[in-house]
């Protein structure tokens, strides 16, 4: 049934999470911004399951070096700003584009049907999907679609997320107890904002 929807279409399917937002412990310790990157639509099917992170899926994809980047807010403003998430995850996403040499070969994303989905593991903005859209507005993407997870679960407290979501939460996480050098070296951070 999935193949017969998808056939003909190539998907780019992003997931993001945030670590270390209002944190106490380590107040000096910038929040981090994670984005994943997949071309599989099965990646940004929300599933039932025990874990809201998928730490041997984090493994795998880190090992396996697939598509993920970071960014890293250490200014006072960005403490006070519940929905960070989703004013940084299109610059991650266009760090994405930019590495697959897709920010600026408009005919071959017309001629591939390129659909971009967004997952957001947390809070977003009021108008976070307008936003997102009016951002790649210029971009041929033949469709966009936005979608925040805060805390889902279904009646029996099982969660409800994206593969690709769980993948960016446990990341972030493992990228939380990294020293501040080690983050700031790390080949896979784009940027940091003051």
């Amino acid at each position: 049934m999935i193949e017969e929807i998808c056939a003909g279409k190539r998907y780019i399917i992003c997931g993001f999470d945030e670590s270390h937002k209002g944190d106490s412990i380590y107040p000096d310790k910038p929040e981090i911004i994670v984005g994943v990157f997949s071309e599989n639509i099965l990646d940004g099917i929300p599933e039932l399951g025990k874990h809201k992170r998928d730490f041997e899926g984090a493994r795998e994809w880190m090992e396996q070096e697939k598509d993920w980047w970071f960014s890293l807010l250490r200014g006072e403003k960005y403490k006070n700003i519940p929905c960070n998430l989703s004013y940084e995850a299109p610059k991650l996403i266009s760090q994405f584009l930019e590495k697959k040499g897709w920010n600026n070969n408009y005919e071959k994303m017309k001629e591939d049907k390129v659909h971009l989905g967004i997952h957001l593991d947390g809070e977003a903005c009021e108008d976070y999907e307008s936003k997102i859209i009016s951002h790649f507005s210029l971009l041929p993407f033949e469709e966009i679609k936005a979608k925040n997870y805060i805390k889902s679960r279904d009646e029996n407290g099982r969660f409800i997320q994206p593969r690709i979501v769980k993948i960016a939460d446990a990341i972030g996480n493992k990228l939380y107890h990294f020293s501040l050098e080690e983050l700031f070296n790390h080949p896979r951070l784009v940027y940091v904002a003051d």
